[in-house]
């Protein structure tokens, strides 16, 4: 072996020899392995998660709620805004009237005309009834009482340059009284004046007539009468009106002027009855001289037979029952084919 070669030199453990070995990179960092993808098993569709489902009905009860909460809520709106606002320090005037009518005291026809002579010294009394159909409580008809001695009044002649000025001072005193006024003529244009004025408790007229001499004096009469006046008539009438069968057959309102007038049958145990009776509209009546005719049988019984215009006699053919000749044979009736009156005949035995 030749001397003069290089041996190679052999890498030894420890410090590098010889020619210095270049830097080798440092190894990168071991990454870490990604986590395994999870493989599809495509003989197996991939199923969705399931996704919320529609159901109308709790839809259809969830819009509801909604819409009863606004609907709600609306209402809540409208009655705080429609609600009159608080004020504790000023009282309302509605709060007022009402402690008014609640405190409001009795008055009888007396009193009130009693309060009218404050105002006009009349020394007359009325000449004419108060015609005014009333209700009495528990009734199911009107009642008139056509007689004057029942009322309370005060009446007089005034001068015509005085007579309206002393019929407004009468009216201020029965509105003072908390009367409801209902006018049924205004005097105007030199006309009579007439107007009623009613309470639950009273009942009034005022009536200012003038004469066609406009120089001449006026008549004044101011008149009341009591409700219980109207119960008493009402009382009376009541054994025919509750019979009447108008009453109960329409809805057209009656009224009964005054008290019945009964009179003995044709034949024994018999008895005839007459009361004087009109319709009312608007409170006011509308027909006159107008009777319901009754009989009472010998068991007692009171029975309606017909109404009666006062000046014409009823049709013989009406009298068609033994009943009915036996309580009015004798009367005059109009016979309808002989086109003269006759007399209703007496029943067959």
């Amino acid at each position: 072996m030749d001397p003069n070669q290089q041996q190679p030199t052999q890498p030894t453990d420890g410090a590098p020899q010889g020619t210095p070995v270049p830097d080798q990179p440092a190894p990168a960092p071991v990454q870490p392995f990604p986590a395994q993808q999870e493989v599809h098993d495509y003989t197996h569709p991939i199923v969705d998660k399931p996704k919320h489902q529609y159901h109308p009905k709790q839809f259809m009860l969830w819009l509801s709620i909604l819409v009863a909460v606004c609907i709600l809520a609306v209402v809540i709106m409208l009655l705080v805004a429609l609600l009159p606002p608080s004020d504790s320090k000023a009282p309302t005037k509605t709060t007022t009237q009402t402690k008014q009518s609640q405190t409001e005291k009795p008055l009888s026809a007396a009193t009130a005309i009693a309060h009218v002579k404050e105002y006009f010294k009349g020394t007359e009394t009325a000449k004419s009834p108060l015609l005014l159909p009333v209700e009495a409580p528990n009734t199911s008809y009107y009642t008139v009482v056509p007689d004057i001695t029942p009322l309370v009044s005060v009446a007089g002649n005034v001068a015509p340059d005085k007579g309206t000025a002393q019929l407004n001072s009468i009216v201020h005193s029965l509105e003072g009284d908390k009367f409801s006024t209902n006018v049924i003529s205004d005097g105007t244009k030199n006309t009579n004046y007439q107007a009623y004025f009613t309470r639950s408790d009273t009942t009034c007229e005022v009536d200012l007539v003038r004469p066609a001499d406009t120089k001449a004096d006026q008549w004044i009469e101011a008149k009341c009468l009591d409700t219980s006046v109207y119960s008493s008539y009402a009382k009376d009438q009541a054994t025919l009106a509750n019979l009447y069968v108008p009453l109960t057959a329409t809805s057209v309102q009656y009224a009964f002027v005054g008290k019945p007038t009964v009179t003995p049958g044709s034949v024994s145990g018999y008895k005839r009855g007459q009361i004087q009776v009109s319709s009312v509209i608007n409170n006011q009546m509308t027909t006159d001289g107008k009777y319901a005719l009754y009989y009472q049988s010998p068991d007692g019984l009171w029975h309606y037979f017909i109404d009666q215009d006062n000046s014409v006699p009823v049709e013989c053919q009406q009298y068609n029952t033994k009943d009915l000749q036996a309580a009015y044979a004798g009367v005059t009736c109009r016979d309808i084919n002989k086109g003269q009156n006759n007399t209703v005949p007496a029943p067959k035995k």
